[in-house]
């Protein structure tokens, strides 16, 4: 047994173990729509969606590189959020 202060001695080549790990490829979905689809889906220009980014309004959104991506979880929850606002706003005409 080797004391704690020594330096591991490389093993030679006759008696060395290779360890092969294999990564497993998985494909993972991560539900995200880009800014276009989202626009399209709002029916709005590229640019209303850039000015509403930069104005804070919207849903959450994420910049992966130099790509606006936006979790399809937070478009719905900003949809049922703004439409219970117009609903309370309109509900009391």
């Amino acid at each position: 047994m080797q004391a704690s202060h020594e330096r591991p001695r490389l093993a030679s080549a006759a008696n060395s173990v290779v360890m092969v790990t294999f990564a497993v490829e998985t494909k993972m979905h991560y539900p995200v729509m880009t800014e276009q689809q989202v626009a399209a889906r709002w029916k709005v220009s590229l640019k209303t969606m850039r000015r509403w980014r930069q104005d804070k309004i919207g849903p959450t959104w994420h910049k992966l590189f130099r790509h606006v991506r936006y979790h399809e979880a937070d478009v719905f929850d900003f949809e049922r959020q703004s439409a219970q606002h117009w609903l309370t706003i309109l509900g009391d005409r």
